[in-house]
């Protein structure tokens, strides 16, 4: 599964991990690998490292809603885990 916004990684936004509100969207990814061209497609080559989440045993039909409604849920969480005290 591979995680949906496509940042440029330079930007404040992609090096504090929020790549969905990245100032330079649709520039290639540093390191030369093309740009935004492919989402659709069956086969993808991404730079692992940044985008590749590991799915270890989970079914890869049964976890891809996870990229949307998972991350959504724990997004929230996780900027708001400072709140609790």
């Amino acid at each position: 599964i591979v995680y949906g916004p496509w940042g440029c990684g330079l930007c404040m936004n992609c090096r504090q991990g929020m790549e969905n509100y990245c100032q330079a969207p649709g520039k290639p990814i540093p390191g030369g690998l093309g740009g935004t061209d492919g989402g659709m497609a069956e086969v993808l080559l991404v730079p692992a490292t940044r985008y590749l989440i590991p799915l270890g045993g989970l079914d890869p039909r049964e976890a891809a809603p996870l990229t949307d409604a998972g991350l959504t849920s724990y997004h929230a969480v996780k900027r708001s885990v400072h709140l609790l005290g």
